[in-house]
């Protein structure tokens, strides 16, 4: 009696035991040989990472690409079109992504120290708390971007077009802003400590509250509708105040 017992006890295991195998294999989580999992998808990742090895060459189209949470460390992805393509959280530091589309994408929390990004189209993207830290966006199209929160220290971002960029409570402390057109920005609460805004367009910007101590504004543009940090001179500061005219006057 006590080895038919132990006989169906066995039997139950081994078919508990297949089932289990059989669900792991199915759900493409391998029980005895569990496997990482990653929020985008492998295949993607490596059309982005074999872009840099073959030299320029070949498909550089990643449009809607799902690489969010991916390390693209020091990656070569000059010119790659990554349109509305999902790289929040992705680690992006040192990676070169100058004269790339970027249009609406998703940078998120991204990470993007000391990257190149030169005249990369950045136009409406989401870079909500990205980590810029002395980052290359020199020339870089940023209008409508979402940069609240962004940490941008000692960033180069001469002559990029920042236009109704949101830059609430931004880091740009040591940022180079120089010639950087920042109509209609809104700066409020930034940190703007020790940046260069020489020569800047600040036009209809919202600068209040903003950080402003050590910037240098010479020949900064404002107009009436600029608005500054209560009490700042920024006649004193150098910034050139221009008159609002009707068309063809």
């Amino acid at each position: 009696m006590a080895n038919f017992i132990k006989s169906k006890v066995q039997q139950s295991v081994s078919f508990l035991l297949i089932l289990v195998i059989a669900f792991s294999a199915f759900s493409g989580v391998l029980f005895l040989n569990p496997s990482p999992s990653y929020a985008f998808d492998q295949a993607t990742l490596s059309r982005a990472l074999n872009i840099q090895i073959d030299g320029g060459k070949g498909d550089k189209t990643l449009i809607n690409a799902d690489l969010s949470g991916a390390d693209l460390r020091g990656a070569l992805l000059r010119k790659v079109s990554l349109f509305r393509a999902n790289l929040s959280g992705a680690n992006l530091s040192k990676v070169d992504l100058g004269d790339a589309d970027l249009c609406e994408a998703n940078l998120l929390w991204a990470k993007l120290s000391e990257a190149k990004l030169s005249v990369a189209n950045l136009s409406k993207a989401n870079l909500s708390n990205a980590d810029l830290r002395k980052a290359d966006l020199s020339g870089a199209y940023l209008s409508e971007a979402n940069l609240l929160g962004a940490y941008l220290l000692v960033a180069n971002l001469s002559n990029a077009d920042l236009r109704e960029a949101k830059l609430i409570g931004a880091n740009l402390s040591g940022a180079d802003l120089y010639r950087a057109d920042l109509y209609r920005a809104d700066l409020s609460n930034a940190n703007l400590s020790g940046a260069n805004l020489s020569r800047a367009r600040l036009s209809k910007a919202n600068l209040s509250k903003a950080d402003l101590s050590k910037a240098d504004l010479s020949k900064a543009i404002a107009d009436s509708k600029t608005i500054f940090p209560e009490g700042f001179d920024a006649v004193g500061a150098g910034v050139i105040f221009i008159t609002n005219r009707p068309v063809g006057k």
